[in-house]
């Protein structure tokens, strides 16, 4: 079936969007930035090596370590967590995962010092447990950026295929992304959200237009919340056309790539609407002919 004018019309947009992102991450590897403050990225489910963030892949694009080590000439800054075997075998959800995430920074940094503080996937979860711990929790953190993250969760039978062929603690950290379950209940609580609010100077959202593994959950749930207070602490990131992982992968993607470096560089987002799927506030960082703003 041939494909209509609509649709390829906002196919040849994203390839523009792609282009464009392409072309300034090249032009930042010239200048050889400097990064603000350290930063961690923290892996999904199953991904305790951390390869999406780490491993350029030739069919689905360059990682963000590879930029970043082009990019930034103080990239000895920036830290991909990774868990053993051992300790993913000591997690019965991200709320675990968060204990031990932050005990890995807390042996890099001091406490006094401000980072940023990147998760993909389940590893968004991971961050927020980290800061929402009652006991000790992250307190410096300045950009919380969570990518393709299940803030909400995500329906079991939904996942019941990629469980059928996991290990036993892998199921059990997946059967706790269910939003019926205890862990995805508690972060959604109104207080436990405006805790991690008030613990972040600003968490921004990246969410795939195409991720069928997280879909709408990608986005903050501001429900309950002060709307002027939701607006001034959470920024929605639409990535058009991206996926959870693998082809169109989001965190693969150069326009994920940009938009992350100019939160760390501290340069503000100037955001242009995306074919209206989204309303209410959630926009691209994109212009009408696909220019990176």
């Amino acid at each position: 079936m041939p494909t209509t004018g609509v649709v390829q019309d906002m196919i040849e947009e994203r390839k523009k969007q792609k282009e464009n992102a392409l072309s300034k991450l090249s032009q930042f590897s010239l200048q050889k930035l400097t990064l603000k403050r350290p930063v961690f990225f923290v892996p999904g489910w199953t991904d305790e090596d951390n390869t999406w963030w780490t491993v350029s892949n030739k069919k689905f694009g360059i990682s963000i370590k590879e930029w970043f080590s082009g990019i930034f000439k103080n990239c000895d800054l920036v830290e991909y967590v990774t868990f053993s075997d051992d300790e993913s075998k000591r997690c019965k959800s991200f709320l675990d995962f968060g204990v031990i995430l932050k005990n890995k920074i807390l042996s890099k940094i001091e406490e006094s010092q401000d980072f940023d503080l990147v998760g993909h996937s389940m590893g968004g979860l991971d961050a927020v447990a980290a800061v929402i711990d009652d006991v000790s929790p992250l307190l410096k953190v300045n950009s919380l950026i969570t990518v393709a993250t299940p803030h909400e969760g995500r329906e079991l039978a939904d996942l019941l295929p990629k469980l059928k062929k996991g290990e036993l603690h892998h199921m059990m950290q997946c059967v706790n992304l269910d939003p019926d379950q205890f862990p995805i209940k508690y972060i959604n609580e109104i207080g436990t959200r405006e805790k991690l609010l008030n613990r972040v100077k600003k968490l921004y959202c990246f969410a795939g237009t195409i991720d069928l593994a997280v879909m709408r959950s990608a986005k903050y749930n501001k429900e309950g919340l002060d709307p002027d207070f939701y607006k001034s602490k959470v920024e929605i990131i639409e990535v058009s056309g991206a996926s959870h992982t693998e082809k169109n992968g989001i965190t693969l993607d150069p326009r994920t790539t940009l938009a992350i470096a100019y939160v760390l560089l501290g340069i503000e987002i100037k955001f242009g609407l995306n074919y209206g799927n989204f309303t209410g506030g959630v926009y691209t960082p994109f212009d009408d002919k696909g220019v990176f703003i």
